[in-house]
């Protein structure tokens, strides 16, 4: 009991301080932002369990954070280094994968945060220069060291591991009750096939299991959750609009890096992960951030048109 409480505790420490990442730059969508960290069922109950996966969300609440503050409000060096250095070595430690899948994004929102934030052009184009070079070594290196790391223990890359790990679910699938699942395009370890399988990934990943799809109670549960994620997305592309939809991620940022790293997340665990069990375990830690970008898209959207209301009534009261 007092372990699972620790747990907890540890777990909850990091999505707040994501929670205040988000709020601190959007403090009018608190509660939209409530809903999409703090009240997520699937990312709520499994970040509380005595399991690697609540050291890995509190990791990475406490490295968004930690580096936000670091990089855009250059405050707590010595204190926010250290902390960022210590998730590091955590993330290596458990679960390098969502590093790899975290970084570049996160590295891309602070390259453009930080240009806005410069009036100078050149001082800006010098800085996304050191930024894309310094992220492209980062992300190599880090890629290169799990990619030796994945060979070492497994005798093989990283793309026959996942044909593996595809094949043994697809065994598994035929003597089970419906836990196990296919994407329905076979994969053969090429960045071609990865290509073609790529949308099915990210599909299981983010909106599936279906209800049809439901063998038992907990799988009925996620399926709920899934088809409540598939509604919103509906809602926004359908309110926004699918041009504006894209026009905004594009745009802005903090947009493009949360559903950057969420696809990117998500056709990680797709790929690897055929069971629907796991899956709803796995998955967890990108799906605040697709929440988020959802929210955001809704938001920008609202105060384009909120900006218009004025050009409009000029337009309209001129031509009267």
């Amino acid at each position: 009991m007092v372990v699972n409480l620790f747990f907890a505790m540890l777990a909850f420490s990091g999505i707040w301080k994501l929670y205040q990442f988000f709020t601190d730059q959007f403090p009018q969508l608190k509660k939209q932002m409530a809903i999409a960290i703090l009240y997520l069922p699937t990312f709520t109950f499994w970040s509380s369990g005595i399991l690697k996966d609540p050291i890995a969300v509190s990791a990475l609440g406490w490295f968004t954070w930690a580096l936000y503050e670091l990089s855009v409000k250059k405050k707590n060096l010595i204190l926010n280094s250290a902390i960022v250095l210590f998730t590091i070595y955590i993330f290596t430690v458990i679960k390098i994968y969502i590093l790899v899948a975290y970084l570049p994004a996160f590295a891309i929102f602070l390259l453009l945060k930080n240009a806005q934030l410069l009036k100078n052009p050149l001082l800006k184009f010098a800085m996304i220069l050191v930024f894309i070079g310094g992220t492209v070594f980062g992300f190599s290196s880090i890629a290169a060291r799990m990619q030796d790391a994945v060979i070492d223990y497994a005798g093989e890359d990283v793309m026959e591991g996942i044909g593996n790990y595809q094949r043994g679910y697809q065994n598994k699938q035929a003597k089970s009750d419906g836990a196990y699942f296919s994407l329905g395009v076979e994969f053969d370890g090429t960045l071609t096939s990865l290509a073609k399988v790529a949308p099915m990934a990210v599909v299981a990943t983010l909106y599936r299991p279906f209800l049809w799809e439901s063998r038992n109670v907990t799988t009925l549960l996620s399926s709920f959750e899934s088809l409540a994620m598939m509604m919103l997305t509906l809602y926004v592309l359908i309110k926004v609009g699918l041009v504006r939809f894209f026009v905004t991620i594009i745009k802005k940022p903090i947009v493009l890096y949360c559903l950057l790293f969420s696809i990117t997340f998500a056709l990680f665990v797709g790929v690897t992960t055929l069971n629907f069990g796991t899956l709803v375990r796995y998955k967890i830690p990108c799906m605040p951030f697709y929440v988020v970008s959802l929210f955001l898209i809704l938001y920008y959207d609202a105060q384009r048109k909120k900006n218009l209301q004025p050009v409009l009534r000029i337009i309209v009261t001129s031509g009267s």
